[in-house]
Parts: structure tokens; C-alpha cells; sequence
């Protein structure tokens, strides 16, 4: 029987397990030993594209079950991009030594790859599901585990598997001799499991990860079930994947297991190569190492009261968003110690930012900006000083937008002072990228402009031209605040004007010149 998620009470129905049959972590009546296969695939038969994500998968399972799952090293097996032989003889492997234990043990299997309605891909070879569903099922642990993230695949949200038709349903037809099995599959017969560029994991990867890591906790007893895991990685999977274009996944699970309570996979204060932050402050976090990779860890969300997190020890980078901004911090996880971080460690980011980071509800943002500075010479009419106002529109990927500004200089003849004005109206469009504070916007813009010259003499008529201006800019942002930010920008361009004498008409010549300035910007 496969049931599907379609609300957050499925932990009410899911998994009577064993309170007597399968003890928890250290600390329990009973020792258990617990056992692990974790596969991820990235490649799968010839005609399917390599995933980007399966093995970075497979090892963010294989930390938290080390650190945090009770999981021996001499007891978990780690691979990545092996073929249905390594498979099938690791796992048959973990069932002579579990058989051989004089403890009882717990069986936990988990595979990230390609697959089809009839076997999992692996390295050009397929290992039937009904054969890995009778190896899981026949172990002599008292509990056993299954976990299939595996589907279809494509781009920048990619689907997991190789070919259309429905994915794999996991079912049994006849009993299951073992004392206790969970199969959890990430998505429903017909759906797509998919990936994310953003997360570098698959989305019900990320969120059972995230789960075990302790934001599934609900009872905050420190200890994450079988049934809060599933529960929390199905709700966020159904929620994070309704507006991709696969469309919206949703984790199924099959059950077959006796006793009462629940089965304990991880213990929040239990971690080997652990730490333990604890986010006092309410709001959706999102936890990113700082390694360079900008991978996110867990993600959770916290009520009053906080909520813990074990991670490993390492600095990382926390964005924390509310209803109405989006905040950040840097935090260093001690080794075996909790670390409580309130509200008073983070600093609000500007909303810019967090529609270029896709971190929030808005997908724009606007900025007003005043700024001055100079002109160079063009044909011997002196250095100009420039003033502008203006606005921009930030979205994504692509910064647009609009400004007024006026220059005035002067220079002397022999006979002449000759004062110039300029009246320009112009637009632009940048593609702004953050480098630690500082954002970098590279772009072209266009102008449209109206010189006005006096020559100071009654003899002599005031004239007017027009021009047209383009080039390449460079803006840079330095932030001042939530609203706020210093803005230094160069730009060179090119006026397309009519020339003669003293820009008298007659035809048309490019003329040369740089610009920079410097202001400020306050979004609104």
C-alpha cells in the first residue's frame, strides 16, 4: 500500500513502532547496533543525464547517520557511482554481519539516483526494485529502513530518472516476515523527484537531512523519529516543489511495522564530530557553510523558544527571514557545546540583496538614488560638473533604470567665455553581483542630450544641440545600512553629435569621454 502526504498529520497514522522491539539511541533500555547503506548515483544507464547532486546526497546522509544516527564508521558503507553488483553485494554483506550480531540491530538503506518504474539505474546496470525490497525486507534487523529518492531528470530544477511514464510505486504482495519495515520513496507514482541547483540537493534530500539535523524535533526531546523526520522532509518537499515546472512532488511512504512508540534515527546532543546551535529568535532559517561552497545544511523553521540544530563543528553562514525582512549572521559551532544565538547577532540585509539571493516573497526591489561628480573635456568645452537623480529597479538577475542629470562648464576663447549646459535623460541595465559587501554591477547605458551654450557676448547667439550618448558603466555598492548604500560608478561613453565649429551643426562625430561620480542610493 502506498500512501501519499497531503498534509502535515501524517505523523498520527505513521509508524507504531517497536517501543519495545527497536530501542531508541544511547541512553535506551536495550543496546541496538545499527547498520547503513547509503548509494548515491549520478549516472545512470546510457540514454540518461548524469545527475549533479546524487552522491552529494548520499554523503549528506551518511554524515548525519555517523554523527548523529548512532551509525559506527566500521558500520556504514558509502557509495557513490557504483554499478548493481557493488550494490547488491554491499547490502547482502551488511545482512551476513547483522545476522552474525549478538545485539539487535537496525538496517538503514537509502539510494539518490536514476530509476524507473522497475529497477534502479546504476552505472549503465539495473538492479531490480523487487530484489533490493526482498534484501531489505528478508535482514534479520529487527527494523529496517528504506529511503528511494529517484525519479526523472532535467535542468536547472532538475527530475531525477532517465525516461517519461510514471516512477516506481514500492509495493508487496505478499507479507513481510520481518518484525518491522518503513519504505519512504521522495515522490508518488507519476511524479517527478527533482533537484535543486540552489540547495545543490535534491529537495526531499535536503529536507530529511534537515530533519535529522533536529528540526524535526517537535517535542524538543532531542531525539528525531522515523515519523517527525518523513513527516517534516514530505511537508517541505510538497511546499518548496509546487511551483516548479515538473510540478509539485509528493513523498509516499509504506509501512509494516509492530510494537508501540516510534524508532529513533538521531540524537540532537548525541553527535561524534558535532555541535549544537540553538536559534532563540523565531523565523525560517536557512544554515550555509562557509567553506566556499555556500551549501546549505539544514533548514528549519524556529518558534519562540528556539529551536536546536546539530551540526558539525565549523563556521557558518545563517539567513534568517521574517514576515517582513530577510537577516544575516556568521557563527562558529563549537565541538560537543551549544551555542544559543539570539536576534542581537544578526544585521538586516538589504532588500536588493535578498532579491538577488531569491530569499524572500519579493521579486523586485527599488532604489532612488542621488549622486555627482565629473565630466571630462571633450572638444576643448572644459571639465563638467555633473549632478544626477534617478531610480533603479533590481530583480534577480538584472538591474534596470532611469536618471536625469545636468552638467555645466566653462571655457575661454580668445575672445569668448563659453559657458555649456547639459540636459540628459538616460537609462541603463546592469547585472549587479555581490563580492562580500561590495556589489559590482557592470552594464551599458544610453543618453539622450541637450547642449545649450552662452557666450557671454550680445553679438553672439546662444546654441543648441542635441546628442546622443552610450557605453559601457561599472557601478560599485558599498552598504551603510539596511536602506542605505554608497554608490561609486564610472562610465565611458560616447556623445553621437552634430560638430562644426564650437558644436555648430554639420555633421555628425563621436566624441570620447569618461565620467564618475559618486552618491547614494535608499531603497524604497
Amino acid at each position: 500500500m502506498i500512501r501519499s502526504l497531503a498534509h502535515a498529520g501524517v505523523a498520527a497514522v505513521l509508524l507504531p513502532v517497536l517501543a519495545a522491539g527497536v530501542p531508541g539511541l544511547a541512553g535506551a533500555e536495550e543496546a541496538v547496533r545499527r547498520f547503513a547503506l547509503v548509494v548515491g548515483a549520478s549516472e545512470g544507464v546510457p540514454a540518461e543525464e548524469p545527475l549533479r547532486y546524487a552522491a552529494a546526497d548520499a554523503h549528506r546522509v551518511a554524515e548525519v547517520l555517523r554523527d548523529l544516527g548512532g551509525v559506527r564508521p566500521a558500520d556504514l558503507l558509502l557509495l557513490t557511482d557504483a554499478d548493481a553488483r557493488e550494490v547488491r553485494a554491499s547490502l547482502i554483506d551488511l545482512n551476513v554481519r547483522i545476522r552474525s550480531s549478538p545485539t539487535p540491530a537496525l538496517l538503514f538503506v537509502f539510494y539518490s539516483g536514476h530509476a524507473d518504474a522497475e529497477s534502479l539505474h546504476l552505472r549503465g546496470t539495473k538492479l531490480p526494485l523487487r530484489e533490493l525490497k526482498d534484501l531489505v525486507a528478508g535482514s534479520a534487523a529487527r527494523a529496517r529502513v528504506l529511503v528511494l529518492d529517484a525519479c526523472r531528470s532535467g535542468a536547472i530544477t532538475r527530475v531525477k530518472g532517465g525516461r517519461p511514464g510514471p516512477s516506481f510505486e514500492v509495493e508487496a504482495e505478499a507479507p513481510l516476515r520481518a518484525e518491522g519495515l518503513a519504505i519512504l520513496t521522495s515522490s508518488a507514482a507519476g511524479e517527478d523527484a527533482q533537484e535543486s541547483d540552489a540547495l545543490q540537493a535534491s529537495f526531499f534530500t535536503h529536507y530529511l537531512t534537515s530533519a535529522l539535523r533536529g528540526a524535526a524535533d517537535r517535542d524538543g526531546d532531542g531525539v528525531v523519529t522515523l515519523a517527525e523526520s518523513f513527516s517534516y522532509a514530505a511537508k517541505r518537499t510538497v511546499a518548496a516543489t509546487a511551483a516548479t515546472l515538473p510540478g509539485p512532488q509528493h513523498p509516499t511512504y509504506r509501512f509494516d511495522l509492530g510494537g508501540r512508540g516510534d524508532l529513533p534515527l538521531t540524537r540532537i546532543d548525541g553527535g561524534r564530530r558535532a555541535g549544537v546551535l540553538r536559534l532563540m529568535a523565531p523565523g525560517h532559517y536557512l544554515v550555509q557553510r562557509r567553506d566556499g561552497t555556500g551549501t546549505v545544511v539544514a533548514e528549519v523553521q524556529a518558534e519562540e523558544g528556539g529551536r536546536r540544530l546539530a551540526l558539525p563543528a565549523a563556521t557558518y553562514h545563517l539567513v534568517r527571514r521574517t514576515q517582513d525582512a530577510v537577516y544575516t549572521a556568521e557563527v562558529a559551532v563549537p565541538l560537543h557545546r551549544e551555542l544559543k544565538v539570539g536576534p542581537e547577532r544578526f544585521r538586516r540585509l538589504p532588500q536588493v540583496r535578498v532579491v538577488r539571493k531569491g530569499l524572500g516573497p519579493r521579486h523586485s526591489a527599488g532604489v532612488i538614488l542621488v549622486q555627482g561628480g565629473l565630466r571630462s573635456e571633450i572638444q576643448g568645452l572644459g571639465v563638467a560638473a555633473r549632478i544626477e537623480v534617478g531610480a533603479r529597479l533590481v530583480l534577480r538577475h538584472l538591474a534596470v533604470g532611469a536618471r536625469v542629470g545636468v552638467s555645466w562648464s566653462r571655457a575661454y576663447s580668445r575672445r569668448l567665455a563659453i559657458d555649456t549646459r547639459e540636459l540628459a535623460l538616460g537609462v541603463e541595465g546592469t547585472h549587479p553581483f555581490d563580492l562580500g559587501p561590495l556589489t559590482v554591477a557592470p552594464g551599458i547605458e544610453v543618453w539622450g542630450v541637450r547642449f545649450e551654450q552662452r557666450f557671454g557676448e550680445p553679438q553672439t547667439p546662444d546654441r543648441v544641440t542635441y546628442a546622443l550618448a552610450t557605453g559601457p558603466i561599472v557601478q560599485l555598492e558599498w552598504p551603510l545600512g539596511a536602506a542605505l548604500a554608497l554608490r561609486l560608478e564610472t562610465a565611458l561613453s560616447t556623445y553621437l553629435l552634430p560638430v562644426g565649429n564650437d558644436l555648430e551643426g554639420g555633421t555628425v562625430s563621436a566624441l570620447f569621454f569618461g565620467r564618475l561620480t559618486l552618491g547614494v542610493g535608499m531603497e524604497f
